[in-house]
Protein backbone atom coordinates (compact mmCIF):
# COMPACT_ATOMS: atom_id res chain seq x y z
CA UNK A 1 0.00 0.00 0.00
CA UNK A 2 1.57 3.36 -1.00
CA UNK A 3 2.09 6.03 1.94
CA UNK A 4 -0.50 8.42 0.40
CA UNK A 5 -3.11 5.61 0.96
CA UNK A 6 -2.17 4.91 4.08
CA UNK A 7 -2.19 8.06 5.15
CA UNK A 8 -6.30 8.80 3.81
CA UNK A 9 -6.94 5.00 5.43
CA UNK A 10 -5.68 6.65 8.74
CA UNK A 11 -7.62 9.93 8.38
CA UNK A 12 -10.55 8.01 7.45
CA UNK A 13 -10.49 5.70 10.26
CA UNK A 14 -9.86 9.16 12.67
CA UNK A 15 -13.16 9.96 10.91
CA UNK A 16 -15.58 6.96 11.73
CA UNK A 17 -14.09 7.19 15.49
CA UNK A 18 -14.70 10.65 16.20
CA UNK A 19 -17.88 10.26 14.43
CA UNK A 20 -18.92 7.21 16.83
CA UNK A 21 -17.35 9.63 20.10
CA UNK A 22 -19.86 12.63 18.87
CA UNK A 23 -23.04 10.76 19.58
CA UNK A 24 -21.99 9.11 22.83
CA UNK A 25 -21.23 10.95 26.00
CA UNK A 26 -17.85 10.37 26.77
CA UNK A 27 -14.98 8.33 24.76
CA UNK A 28 -14.57 4.92 26.64
CA UNK A 29 -14.12 1.42 26.27
CA UNK A 30 -17.28 -0.51 26.86
CA UNK A 31 -17.11 -3.97 29.00
CA UNK A 32 -19.71 -6.46 28.26
CA UNK A 33 -23.24 -6.02 29.05
CA UNK A 34 -25.02 -7.95 31.93
CA UNK A 35 -27.47 -10.31 30.50
CA UNK A 36 -30.38 -9.54 33.40
CA UNK A 37 -31.92 -5.95 33.28
CA UNK A 38 -31.15 -3.64 36.43
CA UNK A 39 -33.17 -1.09 37.86
CA UNK A 40 -32.92 2.60 37.45
CA UNK A 41 -31.80 3.00 40.80
CA UNK A 42 -29.06 -0.21 40.49
CA UNK A 43 -27.45 1.31 37.35
CA UNK A 44 -27.25 5.21 38.92
CA UNK A 45 -25.27 3.50 41.67
CA UNK A 46 -22.66 1.42 39.60
CA UNK A 47 -21.79 5.25 38.11
CA UNK A 48 -21.18 6.26 41.29
CA UNK A 49 -19.17 3.40 42.45
CA UNK A 50 -16.99 2.76 39.48
CA UNK A 51 -13.79 4.31 40.60
CA UNK A 52 -12.54 3.45 36.85
CA UNK A 53 -14.29 6.70 35.71
CA UNK A 54 -12.87 10.08 36.76
CA UNK A 55 -15.53 12.29 38.66
CA UNK A 56 -16.45 14.25 35.55
CA UNK A 57 -17.39 11.60 33.79
CA UNK A 58 -19.46 9.89 36.19
CA UNK A 59 -21.51 13.79 36.33
CA UNK A 60 -21.55 13.65 32.98
CA UNK A 61 -23.09 9.98 32.53
CA UNK A 62 -25.37 10.56 35.05
CA UNK A 63 -26.60 14.31 33.44
CA UNK A 64 -26.93 12.41 30.43
CA UNK A 65 -29.39 9.81 32.10
CA UNK A 66 -31.56 12.38 33.23
CA UNK A 67 -31.28 14.18 30.32
CA UNK A 68 -32.65 10.59 28.25
CA UNK A 69 -35.26 10.12 30.24
CA UNK A 70 -36.46 14.18 30.51
CA UNK A 71 -36.58 13.89 26.62
CA UNK A 72 -39.33 11.44 26.59
CA UNK A 73 -37.07 7.99 26.41
CA UNK A 74 -38.70 5.03 27.46
CA UNK A 75 -37.28 4.03 30.83
CA UNK A 76 -36.74 -0.19 30.00
CA UNK A 77 -34.66 1.11 26.82
CA UNK A 78 -32.93 4.48 28.52
CA UNK A 79 -31.75 1.81 31.58
CA UNK A 80 -30.47 -0.91 28.54
CA UNK A 81 -28.55 1.93 27.16
CA UNK A 82 -27.17 2.93 30.03
CA UNK A 83 -26.23 -0.13 31.67
CA UNK A 84 -23.06 -1.15 29.68
CA UNK A 85 -21.85 2.59 30.08
CA UNK A 86 -21.78 2.31 33.58
CA UNK A 87 -19.15 0.18 33.40
CA UNK A 88 -17.24 1.66 30.91
CA UNK A 89 -13.82 2.63 31.19
CA UNK A 90 -12.59 5.95 30.12
CA UNK A 91 -9.30 6.49 28.12
CA UNK A 92 -7.83 9.62 27.35
CA UNK A 93 -8.44 11.81 24.96
CA UNK A 94 -6.79 13.49 22.07
CA UNK A 95 -7.29 17.53 21.89
CA UNK A 96 -8.95 17.54 19.14
CA UNK A 97 -11.67 15.04 20.35
CA UNK A 98 -11.35 17.45 23.92
CA UNK A 99 -12.36 20.50 22.11
CA UNK A 100 -15.58 18.21 20.26
CA UNK A 101 -16.71 17.44 23.62
CA UNK A 102 -16.05 20.92 24.79
CA UNK A 103 -18.23 22.02 21.94
CA UNK A 104 -21.10 20.43 23.28
CA UNK A 105 -20.73 21.10 26.50
CA UNK A 106 -21.51 24.31 25.50
CA UNK A 107 -24.22 24.06 22.95
CA UNK A 108 -26.13 21.97 26.24
CA UNK A 109 -25.35 24.92 28.56
CA UNK A 110 -27.12 27.19 25.82
CA UNK A 111 -30.34 25.11 25.78
CA UNK A 112 -30.18 25.02 29.87
CA UNK A 113 -29.44 28.81 30.05
CA UNK A 114 -32.40 29.40 27.73
CA UNK A 115 -34.69 27.50 30.00
CA UNK A 116 -33.90 29.83 33.02
CA UNK A 117 -35.57 32.48 31.01
CA UNK A 118 -38.84 30.53 30.74
CA UNK A 119 -39.19 28.41 34.15
CA UNK A 120 -41.53 25.86 34.18
CA UNK A 121 -42.53 26.20 30.39
CA UNK A 122 -41.06 22.99 29.57
CA UNK A 123 -42.43 20.41 32.58
CA UNK A 124 -42.57 17.46 30.68
CA UNK A 125 -45.27 14.72 31.58
CA UNK A 126 -43.46 11.88 32.81
CA UNK A 127 -44.36 8.49 34.37
CA UNK A 128 -43.24 8.61 37.84
CA UNK A 129 -40.56 6.16 38.17
CA UNK A 130 -39.06 8.01 35.39
CA UNK A 131 -39.17 11.55 37.47
CA UNK A 132 -37.76 10.05 40.64
CA UNK A 133 -34.87 8.19 38.49
CA UNK A 134 -33.99 11.81 37.04
CA UNK A 135 -34.17 13.12 40.65
CA UNK A 136 -31.92 10.27 41.86
CA UNK A 137 -29.35 10.90 38.73
CA UNK A 138 -29.16 14.85 39.23
CA UNK A 139 -29.21 14.65 43.56
CA UNK A 140 -26.34 12.08 42.74
CA UNK A 141 -24.60 14.02 39.99
CA UNK A 142 -24.35 17.23 41.76
CA UNK A 143 -21.02 16.25 44.70
CA UNK A 144 -19.73 14.46 41.78
CA UNK A 145 -19.38 17.87 39.82
CA UNK A 146 -17.26 20.06 42.06
CA UNK A 147 -14.41 17.11 42.40
CA UNK A 148 -13.66 17.46 38.78
CA UNK A 149 -10.88 19.58 38.59
CA UNK A 150 -11.41 21.46 35.10
CA UNK A 151 -13.18 24.58 35.64
CA UNK A 152 -14.63 24.57 32.46
CA UNK A 153 -16.44 21.60 32.65
CA UNK A 154 -17.65 22.03 35.98
CA UNK A 155 -19.54 25.36 35.49
CA UNK A 156 -20.42 24.40 32.12
CA UNK A 157 -21.78 20.99 34.07
CA UNK A 158 -23.70 23.07 36.97
CA UNK A 159 -25.67 25.25 34.13
CA UNK A 160 -26.63 21.73 32.22
CA UNK A 161 -27.97 20.48 35.60
CA UNK A 162 -29.63 23.97 36.21
CA UNK A 163 -31.48 22.89 33.05
CA UNK A 164 -32.07 19.93 34.04
CA UNK A 165 -33.82 20.48 37.32
CA UNK A 166 -36.01 23.30 35.83
CA UNK A 167 -36.95 21.00 33.42
CA UNK A 168 -37.97 18.79 35.81
CA UNK A 169 -39.91 21.79 37.80
CA UNK A 170 -37.21 21.84 40.67
CA UNK A 171 -36.26 25.66 40.99
CA UNK A 172 -35.02 25.11 44.46
CA UNK A 173 -31.75 22.65 42.94
CA UNK A 174 -31.77 24.71 40.17
CA UNK A 175 -30.86 27.79 41.65
CA UNK A 176 -28.50 26.19 43.88
CA UNK A 177 -26.37 25.10 40.62
CA UNK A 178 -27.15 29.03 39.70
CA UNK A 179 -25.41 30.06 42.87
CA UNK A 180 -22.35 28.23 42.67
CA UNK A 181 -21.82 29.54 38.87
CA UNK A 182 -22.37 32.99 40.24
CA UNK A 183 -20.47 32.64 43.42
CA UNK A 184 -17.40 31.44 40.92
CA UNK A 185 -17.53 34.14 38.44
CA UNK A 186 -17.65 37.01 40.90
CA UNK A 187 -14.46 35.52 42.70
CA UNK A 188 -12.62 35.40 39.05
CA UNK A 189 -13.76 38.87 38.27
CA UNK A 190 -12.40 39.85 42.09
CA UNK A 191 -9.37 37.87 41.61
CA UNK A 192 -6.31 39.99 39.25
CA UNK A 193 -4.71 36.86 39.55
CA UNK A 194 -7.06 34.38 38.18
CA UNK A 195 -5.61 31.30 35.62
CA UNK A 196 -6.35 31.77 32.08
CA UNK A 197 -8.46 28.11 32.47
CA UNK A 198 -10.60 30.05 35.28
CA UNK A 199 -11.08 32.84 33.50
CA UNK A 200 -12.02 30.84 30.32
CA UNK A 201 -14.48 28.67 32.69
CA UNK A 202 -16.45 31.89 33.84
CA UNK A 203 -16.48 33.37 30.48
CA UNK A 204 -17.76 30.72 29.02
CA UNK A 205 -21.16 30.42 31.31
CA UNK A 206 -21.69 34.40 30.94
CA UNK A 207 -21.63 33.88 27.12
CA UNK A 208 -24.22 30.97 27.19
CA UNK A 209 -26.38 33.18 29.34
CA UNK A 210 -25.96 36.24 26.91
CA UNK A 211 -27.09 33.15 24.28
CA UNK A 212 -30.36 32.42 25.70
CA UNK A 213 -31.12 36.39 25.30
CA UNK A 214 -29.90 36.40 21.77
CA UNK A 215 -29.16 33.74 19.34
CA UNK A 216 -26.16 34.29 17.10
CA UNK A 217 -24.23 31.77 15.86
CA UNK A 218 -20.88 32.41 15.29
CA UNK A 219 -18.94 30.32 12.89
CA UNK A 220 -14.57 29.32 13.06
CA UNK A 221 -14.96 28.93 9.57
CA UNK A 222 -14.71 31.46 6.68
CA UNK A 223 -17.71 32.11 4.82
CA UNK A 224 -17.53 29.42 1.72
CA UNK A 225 -18.46 31.67 -0.78
CA UNK A 226 -19.27 35.92 -1.39
CA UNK A 227 -23.48 35.22 -1.00
CA UNK A 228 -22.67 33.42 2.17
CA UNK A 229 -20.16 35.88 3.50
CA UNK A 230 -23.22 38.93 3.13
CA UNK A 231 -24.68 39.12 6.78
CA UNK A 232 -28.16 40.58 7.11
CA UNK A 233 -28.96 42.13 10.38
CA UNK A 234 -30.40 39.61 12.98
CA UNK A 235 -33.82 41.33 14.59
CA UNK A 236 -33.86 41.40 18.26
CA UNK A 237 -35.63 43.42 20.81
CA UNK A 238 -33.88 46.61 22.43
CA UNK A 239 -34.05 44.82 25.73
CA UNK A 240 -32.81 41.48 24.90
CA UNK A 241 -29.81 42.99 23.30
CA UNK A 242 -28.80 45.08 26.19
CA UNK A 243 -29.47 42.23 28.00
CA UNK A 244 -27.12 39.89 25.98
CA UNK A 245 -24.49 42.38 25.70
CA UNK A 246 -23.98 42.74 29.41
CA UNK A 247 -23.45 39.52 29.95
CA UNK A 248 -20.96 39.28 27.16
CA UNK A 249 -19.36 42.63 27.78
CA UNK A 250 -18.49 40.98 31.17
CA UNK A 251 -16.96 37.61 29.60
CA UNK A 252 -14.78 39.80 27.52
CA UNK A 253 -14.10 42.09 30.97
CA UNK A 254 -12.64 38.41 32.17
CA UNK A 255 -10.27 37.71 28.92
CA UNK A 256 -9.12 41.11 28.80
CA UNK A 257 -7.08 39.89 32.24
CA UNK A 258 -5.17 38.15 30.01
CA UNK A 259 -2.12 38.80 27.75
CA UNK A 260 -2.43 40.47 24.21
CA UNK A 261 -0.90 37.37 22.94
CA UNK A 262 -3.19 35.21 24.81
CA UNK A 263 -5.86 33.52 21.92
CA UNK A 264 -8.67 33.20 23.96
CA UNK A 265 -8.44 36.96 25.01
CA UNK A 266 -8.18 37.48 20.90
CA UNK A 267 -10.96 35.10 20.38
CA UNK A 268 -13.47 37.02 22.55
CA UNK A 269 -12.84 40.24 20.84
CA UNK A 270 -13.17 38.55 17.48
CA UNK A 271 -16.23 37.09 18.08
CA UNK A 272 -17.66 40.19 19.68
CA UNK A 273 -17.09 42.09 16.47
CA UNK A 274 -18.40 39.19 14.81
CA UNK A 275 -21.66 39.05 16.84
CA UNK A 276 -22.06 43.06 16.63
CA UNK A 277 -21.81 42.89 12.88
CA UNK A 278 -24.23 40.11 12.69
CA UNK A 279 -27.05 42.39 14.47
CA UNK A 280 -26.28 45.33 12.48
CA UNK A 281 -24.14 47.53 15.12
CA UNK A 282 -21.20 48.32 12.97
CA UNK A 283 -19.35 50.94 14.59
CA UNK A 284 -19.64 48.88 17.65
CA UNK A 285 -18.11 45.83 15.37
CA UNK A 286 -15.42 48.08 14.09
CA UNK A 287 -14.13 49.22 17.55
CA UNK A 288 -13.88 45.31 18.15
CA UNK A 289 -12.11 45.00 14.99
CA UNK A 290 -9.31 47.57 15.74
CA UNK A 291 -9.02 46.14 19.99
CA UNK A 292 -8.23 43.02 17.92
CA UNK A 293 -5.74 44.16 15.19
CA UNK A 294 -3.63 46.27 17.58
CA UNK A 295 -3.21 43.07 19.74
CA UNK A 296 -2.49 40.61 16.88
CA UNK A 297 -0.31 43.75 15.09
CA UNK A 298 -2.49 42.90 11.35
CA UNK A 299 -5.12 45.10 10.50
CA UNK A 300 -6.62 43.31 7.79
CA UNK A 301 -10.40 41.55 8.56
CA UNK A 302 -8.58 38.19 6.91
CA UNK A 303 -7.55 37.44 10.46
CA UNK A 304 -10.74 37.11 11.52
CA UNK A 305 -10.91 33.80 10.22
CA UNK A 306 -8.49 31.17 10.88
CA UNK A 307 -6.22 29.93 7.68
CA UNK A 308 -6.56 26.46 7.15
CA UNK A 309 -2.95 24.95 6.45
CA UNK A 310 -4.96 21.80 4.00
CA UNK A 311 -5.07 18.86 6.28
CA UNK A 312 -7.19 19.77 8.73
CA UNK A 313 -5.53 22.05 10.86
CA UNK A 314 -6.29 25.95 11.19
CA UNK A 315 -3.91 29.07 11.86
CA UNK A 316 -5.34 31.68 13.63
CA UNK A 317 -4.08 35.38 13.39
CA UNK A 318 -2.31 35.22 10.13
CA UNK A 319 -3.18 36.18 6.51
CA UNK A 320 -2.68 33.65 3.92
CA UNK A 321 0.78 35.12 2.63
CA UNK A 322 2.48 34.34 5.57
CA UNK A 323 1.44 30.84 5.99
CA UNK A 324 3.56 27.88 4.29
CA UNK A 325 0.85 25.08 3.14
CA UNK A 326 2.65 21.55 4.50
CA UNK A 327 1.62 18.26 5.50
CA UNK A 328 1.07 17.12 9.33
CA UNK A 329 0.41 13.63 8.35
CA UNK A 330 -3.01 13.42 9.33
CA UNK A 331 -4.38 13.35 5.36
Amino acid sequence: MSKKRTVRKRALMAILLAGGFLHSDAPVYSLPESNSQESGSQIVERIIQNDSLSPATRTYRLLNLAGSLLKGGNYDEVIKSFSHRSRAVTFSMSPRMALMFKRSWVSQANQAAKLALSPGANKPDLPEENVALIREALSKALPLIDESTDPFFRLNMYLIASGRFRELGDIENAEKCDDAIQTYIRACELDPSAHADQLEAAASVLDSEAWAYVQVPISDRRPSSATDSIIEPQACSDESFEKSQKLRLRALALLDKLGPESHLRRKAHRDMALWYQALGKTELARAQKEILFDMVGIHSDEILYPQCLGCGHLAWWKVASTLKMVGCGMG
